[in-house]
């Protein structure tokens, strides 16, 4: 301990600074997962929505047809990178 924890304790004070006990951080966390487990239905919207946006590549796939420019007239050529 430091000199300051020292005298706290020497003096036979407790530290003011609050504190948690593990039975108090157990405790709330089922509180708010049963909170959030009563109204799970918005999970089901919600889930579908963030994972529609996340696999819509259609913003992606225009901005790759204006980066790539295929060669015209020869179908085996590779793409040419427009930077």
């Amino acid at each position: 301990m430091n000199k300051i924890q020292n005298y706290v304790y020497e003096q036979g004070t407790r530290c003011p600074t609050h504190h948690l006990i593990d039975d108090q951080v157990k405790e709330a966390f089922v509180s708010a997962f049963n909170h959030m487990y009563a109204n799970r239905s918005w999970m089901a919207e919600d889930y579908g929505l963030v994972l529609a946006a996340l696999t819509d590549t259609a913003e992606l796939d225009r901005k790759a047809e204006v980066i790539i420019e295929m060669p015209s007239g020869n179908p085996e050529a590779k793409p040419r990178m427009l930077f």
